[in-house]
């Protein structure tokens, strides 16, 4: 559970866990644990904090996370400190890293998850990528 003082509006704005903010209240728990970050997240930092919860709670599809580290990638991020922030490995982020050149015929079957994983669909790219040459 994360959250940061706004000291304009003088409230705590919930930056990750409002889920389990949510079942404490149902709980009716007069506490919950919560980490005070110092300052108020950018976009970027505030994307990699709730990735990296959906990530510990298997939340996110292989699709969604593909698509995070391609808008990072095309924010001229490198993969090496994607895969750094996130925890994924150098050969687990070439595989993300090639989401935004597969053909949209691979992503989209990833989509619907008839391919169950990037490691897949990045041999599928490799695939037709070998036979385009």
């Amino acid at each position: 559970f994360l959250i940061w003082q706004d000291w304009q509006c003088r409230q705590l704005v919930i930056v990750a866990g409002e889920r389990r903010y949510r079942a404490s209240q149902l709980l009716k728990a007069r506490t919950i644990k919560a980490v005070l970050l110092e300052t108020n997240p950018d976009d970027a930092e505030l994307g990699y904090l709730q990735v990296i919860e959906n990530i510990k709670r298997d939340a996110l599809t292989t699709a969604e996370l593909a698509d995070f580290i391609a808008a990072r990638i095309a924010a001229k991020e490198t993969a090496v400190s994607i895969g750094k922030k996130l925890g994924i490995s150098k050969p687990q982020m070439t595989r993300y890293a090639a989401w935004a050149e597969m053909p949209e015929s691979i992503r989209e079957l990833v989509r619907l998850q008839k391919v169950p994983s990037i490691k897949i669909a990045y041999e599928l790219y490799r695939k037709w990528k070998g036979l385009r040459q």
